[in-house]
């Protein structure tokens, strides 16, 4: 019996060879039967997340390559700060596509500046902040 050909058959061999050389991929040995399942799912999940935004992407009508678009997503920053015991989450710019995934996606990109409310009272015992660097967290 020989399966038919989906249409999406050269977007999937696509999308896996560009994946495997943005991410440099390597072999991954597992060693129970458990975790080779969880990583098979864990990339056809990674696989179809993929698919479905190009899909999105082209219907737009927005011309991108993975890997550029990947770039543009892990270029979105977020900073908190505290100015006058207020907490803020400052974003970074959406530089190259990253707004059009976003959209692509159905979410809204975060908000510049994101309150997030009163800053926490310094306990006595508290040792004073070693750095006055930001810290990033994911957006």
């Amino acid at each position: 019996m020989r399966a038919r050909a989906c249409p999406l058959d050269g977007r999937v061999e696509r999308a896996f060879r560009e994946t495997k050389s943005t991410f440099e991929v390597r072999p991954i040995f597992h060693h129970r039967d458990d975790t080779s399942t969880g990583h098979i799912v864990a990339c056809f999940l990674a696989l179809r997340l993929e698919v479905d935004l190009q899909r999105r992407l082209d219907e737009r009508q927005v011309e991108v390559s993975w890997p550029d678009l990947l770039r543009d997503l892990t270029e979105v920053r977020a900073v908190d700060l505290t100015l006058d015991g207020q907490r803020y989450r400052l974003r970074t710019d959406l530089r190259g596509s990253a707004y059009h995934a976003f959209a692509a996606a159905g979410a809204r990109p975060p908000a510049l500046v994101t309150p997030l409310g009163p800053a926490p009272m310094a306990s006595p015992m508290a040792s004073p902040p070693s750095s006055a660097e930001p810290v990033e967290v994911p957006a």
